[in-house]
């Protein structure tokens, strides 16, 4: 199901491709390229109702990718043969991981973003910069480590030009650490939980409105039937 935002429009170019856009009045249109309910697509939407539309426009240009850039790399890897084999979530969760990785600038102060690095200065140090950044929540730096591997190990399984050996290979996952509270859910705890419950049982649907919609927990209590618009969930 389509979860549409207050102020979101659809429509779809002669291509037959939807496009996405956030509009209210007196306000131009403001076009947005990321994927409707990822994270990038939630902060670009919370960032323009707050009134940042002019500086998120900016972000949402297409642009061609690099010639042998660590984007260049990755839009290969979205069209291949395995990346498509992989089944849609894992598609999904691997896109929002390394897209975010794509638009991170290299260092603290750095308007270069780790898509713009040239493959051949793509080395362990920046892998380790990547994973390091999310050293509070090992889960999620390893992810990160694991995607990156993957990548450079599919491309030097196909001989992508440019890429002779893979920077992530020798780099070592964090030790996953609990200290309190709920551990973060992998995806093998989220198929786990699916083929346990379900669909149209009330845990499934707590878990999928929780997992999709990006709702606050304080608020998703609040979504109803009444919040459904012609196959969409509009709130």
């Amino acid at each position: 199901m389509l979860i549409k935002r207050r102020y979101m429009y659809l429509d779809r170019d002669r291509f037959g491709n939807d496009r996405v856009y956030l509009w209210r009045k007196g306000q131009p249109k403001l076009r947005v390229r990321a994927a409707i309910g990822s994270a990038e697509f939630d902060e670009i939407y919370h960032e323009w109702m707050r009134g940042a539309a002019p500086k998120l426009a900016r972000e949402t240009r297409p642009h061609k990718p690099i010639e042998q850039s660590l984007r260049w790399l990755v839009v290969q890897y979205y069209g291949s043969v395995a990346f498509k084999a992989l089944d849609p979530r894992t598609q999904h969760v691997t896109r929002l991981i390394v897209d975010k990785i794509m638009v991170e600038p290299i260092a603290p102060d750095s308007a270069f973003q780790f898509g713009n690095c040239p493959l051949d200065r793509f080395d362990a140090k920046a892998v380790r910069i990547i994973r390091d950044r999310r050293a509070d929540r090992p889960d999620a730096a390893n992810n990160r480590l694991r995607r990156v591997k993957q990548i450079f190990n599919w491309a030097l399984e196909v001989g992508v030009e440019g890429v002779r050996s893979n920077p992530a290979r020798d780099i070592k996952l964090f030790r996953p650490t609990r200290p309190g509270g709920f551990p973060e859910w992998t995806e093998q705890d989220i198929g786990s939980f699916e083929a346990r419950h379900a669909i149209g049982t009330r845990a499934r649907l707590a878990m999928a409105l929780l997992l999709y919609t990006g709702v606050r927990r304080s608020d998703v209590i609040r979504l109803g039937k009444q919040h459904i618009q012609g196959g969409a969930l509009v709130f």
